[in-house]
């Protein structure tokens, strides 16, 4: 998937953020990309399957997106990526998470 990630995520956010004001439609965008993307992968690992790859359907990838629109950050993830957001505070940095860490070995996932 880190190809088409790389590749395509970017298209896919600009396509779906035109026109987008409210955080709901910027939102609903991030997750119109993310689905769009992830039916490009389960369409690509299928006909790798299909002609005799069939480790192509154990394989995984990661995706990790920050946007700020209108001075607010935006951050969406999926795989085992994280976002950490560094602050300065006085003449030191603290670190801010800003994502979760997703994992398929998680139950609740």
């Amino acid at each position: 998937m880190s190809h088409l990630c790389r590749d395509r995520m970017h298209v896919y956010l600009d396509e779906f953020l035109k026109g987008a004001k409210t955080e709901a439609q910027i939102k609903d965008a991030i997750i119109k990309a993310y689905s769009k993307l992830e039916s490009e992968w389960v369409e690509f690992t299928s006909l790798a399957y299909k002609n005799g790859f069939p480790k192509s359907a154990y394989v995984g990838s990661c995706a990790l997106i920050a946007i700020v629109v209108d001075n607010k950050l935006y951050v969406a993830n999926s795989g085992d990526s994280k976002a950490v957001l560094l602050r300065q505070k006085g003449e030191d940095f603290e670190s801010v998470n800003v994502s979760r860490t997703f994992n398929a070995n998680k139950k609740s996932e």
